[in-house]
């Protein structure tokens, strides 16, 4: 499986874990609480502007680096993305 593959499975476990409903219908605020939600629970901070590509609601045709993909995977419940993988 591709890491795009895997970036979509995680961000579903997570939206799956948030109860928040479907990504589809989050706005800006939603992201916001998310990125904070990451900071308070593990200390990483990750941009709304991050989580929104992770979340595929920007363009963005770059794989994302490899902190970027350990933080997802630790606020996911996993010790980094090798693991999650």
């Amino acid at each position: 499986m591709t890491d795009a593959v895997y970036i979509q499975k995680c961000t579903h476990q997570i939206e799956e874990s948030l109860a928040w409903g479907s990504s589809e219908n989050w706005q800006n605020k939603d992201y916001e609480l998310l990125s904070e939600q990451i900071l308070d629970k593990k200390g990483i901070a990750l941009s709304v502007s991050t989580l929104k590509r992770l979340w595929r609601k920007v363009k963005y045709d770059s794989t994302p680096n490899s902190s970027t993909l350990n933080a997802l995977a630790r606020f996911a419940g996993f010790e980094s993305w090798r693991n999650f993988k």
